[in-house]
């Protein structure tokens, strides 16, 4: 075993010492990329260096350095295919290459070797994605309901009725509901931390439902490991929802820093420093070219120094604030500036926080991923709708004409569907509006949950939600609605003591059939009242 460590050990030391030859090789290629336009034999030849990258850096434990490969390669490959312009290309990847000469510098400087292990490897019962749930509950009939809903979801849920028979099954589990009351909470307790350590790594989320909701019932959740509460009777969309979004949600996209300061070397620092931290970060060192990057990057978060020569700092960060599309991005002061007028004067100006120079770079990280987090729960509140977690109103003009845009220049397809709830004035007269509310929030969730990345939902109004979906048909477009739509009125509601269930009718229009805003939602408009006319609980195409 000695022995096969010690040349796996070194297999690695080899790749580290090679590796900035190969990142050079990447970035000749990309300068011959661009001088010739993205011609075809360069392309191929970057998508080549930038694949192996992948799967090399990965195997040799640079996992930073292969997720921005992977990145480029990606990009490369959709403006192969046409996809993306040249230079919508060229700006995305630029700060990428950035990141990738970090993520292998990073990389050298920590050693990765000597945190490998290479000792036998052992297999985890565990695979990343298994959507399987388990619930500890004597209460049977609770059970078989939330069975039912979750598969609806693709969850499949197993249930115990006491954590004494947890160790045969625990290991195939992401996440766990321990079901308390009140008769059983102490021995429930016990038997669960007799077999589940919540300090330990690797546990499975833990959810805990009481039906009692006090601050001791929610100080012993904390203190078995609980990372979510819920007292019955249980909302069972929000119970979703959560078991969904710690467990079986891809992870979050990587944090986005922007740095604005005059100093190379220091901006350069702390870029490494977020970069190895995970952080994604692109530095300008001259204030006066912000407005570019800024609108190519995107940040979360903007690092910027009080003073420079060209414009200060509380200057750039107004002119920011007259930007709407950046009123939800974090603007952090970072100076050696001590003055707290100074301070006041910046915050005034539009600044979020202000750090000073010389915190340890465990507190800057820290602070800085609270305010990106922040950031990104202020942008999620301004942009979607806080009942069904789909897209506002506010977001479809913009996404409409950019897709139209990018559609008419590539000349590709989408189509737009209408979708509307049937007869759900009487669902909230009978049932009342809370019960709406839940009927609303499980379809929301069932479209984010069956749609891919690149299609866009947005509730329209009301009982009303418009769906974008990108490179589809109508024909298409038809079979992924009418799959919805079976499995959403297939879902039981409860409510005054009845169960109920709700259907929905869609209209469907296609770009460039219809090549415009208005004569898209006016066709699919129609479309949607033919299939109202017709007896609800269907679509059609217009």
């Amino acid at each position: 075993m000695a022995d096969s460590n010690q040349q796996l050990k070194a297999l690695c030391d080899e790749y580290a010492a090679q590796l900035p030859e190969k990142i050079k090789a990447v970035d000749l290629t990309w300068l011959a990329f661009k001088e010739n336009k993205g011609h075809e034999e360069l392309t191929l030849e970057l998508i080549r260096k930038t694949h192996n990258l992948v799967g090399s850096g990965a195997t040799f434990g640079f996992a930073r350095l292969s997720e921005h490969a992977a990145e480029i390669e990606t990009l490369l490959r959709q403006f192969r295919q046409n996809e993306l312009t040249l230079q919508t290309t060229i700006d995305k990847i630029e700060p990428l290459l950035i990141s990738l000469k970090h993520s292998a510098l990073s990389s050298q400087q920590d050693s990765p070797t000597n945190d490998l292990d290479f000792s036998s490897p052992t297999v985890s019962t565990v695979q990343q994605g298994l959507k399987n749930t388990l619930l500890i509950s004597s209460n049977q009939a609770f059970a078989a309901a939330l069975a039912v809903k979750l598969k609806a979801y693709n969850i499949k849920l197993d249930v115990l009725t006491s954590p004494a028979e947890l160790p045969s099954l625990q290991d195939e589990h992401l996440c766990i509901l321990l079901d308390l009351n009140t008769e059983n909470n102490q021995t429930i307790e016990a038997a669960f931390l007799t077999r589940v350590n919540p300090l330990a790594p690797d546990q499975p989320h833990l959810i805990i439902l009481s039906d009692q909701d006090n601050m001791l019932a929610r100080l012993s959740a904390i203190r078995l490991g609980g990372s979510a509460f819920f007292t019955h009777p249980i909302n069972m969309v929000e119970l979703i929802k959560t078991v969904r979004e710690k467990c079986f949600e891809k992870a979050e996209p990587v944090y986005r820093v922007l740095i604005v300061d005059d100093d190379v070397q220091f901006s350069e620092h702390t870029a490494l420093l977020l970069e190895r931290a995970g952080i994604r970060t692109r530095v300008i060192n001259d204030p006066m070219d912000l407005i570019e990057p800024l609108a190519v990057f995107q940040p979360d978060l903007i690092l910027l120094d009080l003073h420079m020569p060209s414009c200060s700092g509380i200057e750039l960060a107004a002119v920011i604030r007259q930007q709407c599309l950046y009123s939800g991005t974090s603007i952090v002061f970072f100076s050696v500036e001590t003055d707290i007028d100074r301070h006041i004067d910046a915050l005034r100006a539009g600044g979020n926080d202000f750090f000073i120079k010389g915190i340890t770079p465990t507190q800057l990280i820290a602070k800085v991923e609270a305010k990106a987090l922040q950031a990104r729960e202020l942008q999620t509140l301004m942009l979607n709708d806080p009942l069904t977690g789909l897209a506002n109103r506010t977001n479809l003009s913009n996404t409409l004409s950019t897709l139209i845009a990018s559609c008419h220049r590539h000349q590709r397809h989408f189509t737009y569907v209408m979708l509307d709830l049937d007869h759900f004035k009487q669902v909230n007269d009978q049932f009342g509006h809370h019960a709406g509310d839940e009927v609303l929030r499980a379809l929301g969730l069932l479209i984010q949950q069956r749609l891919r990345s690149v299609d866009t939902a947005i509730r329209y109004g009301g009982e009303e939600i418009v769906i974008l979906l990108p490179d589809t048909h109508t024909s298409e477009a038809s079979i992924v609605i009418g799959e919805l739509l079976q499995v959403f009125q297939e879902l039981v509601f409860n409510a005054n003591q009845q169960s109920f269930s709700v259907s929905f009718s869609a209209g469907i229009a296609e770009y460039p059939l219809f090549s415009d805003y208005l004569s898209l939602a006016e066709a699919a408009d129609k479309a949607l009242y033919k299939a109202k006319k017709g007896g609800r609980g269907r679509i059609c195409l217009a």
